[in-house]
């Protein structure tokens, strides 16, 4: 049995899983503000001068988000 993780940061591409895992773990509808595109864009990609690159992380576990982490500079 393979129990390994996998982080990596979030890509845009990676958005719609991220939306239904966050949703699900919330407990909450597709109309949630948190979830919106323009938001998650801003919250965890929109560049900043004091940080580099995205600030949302993936933690994959058996081929499926397991746990989602961000930065907050």
């Amino acid at each position: 049995m393979n129990m390994a993780s996998n982080l990596v940061r979030t890509t845009s591409k990676d958005l719609p899983q991220l939306t239904e895992f966050l949703l699900k773990v919330f407990k909450m509808d597709h109309d949630a503000p948190f979830v919106r595109p323009e938001m998650m864009q801003w919250k965890y990609f929109e560049p900043r001068p004091d940080w580099n690159g995205p600030r949302s992380y993936l933690l994959y576990g058996q081929e499926q988000i397991s746990a989602h982490g961000c930065v907050v500079p």
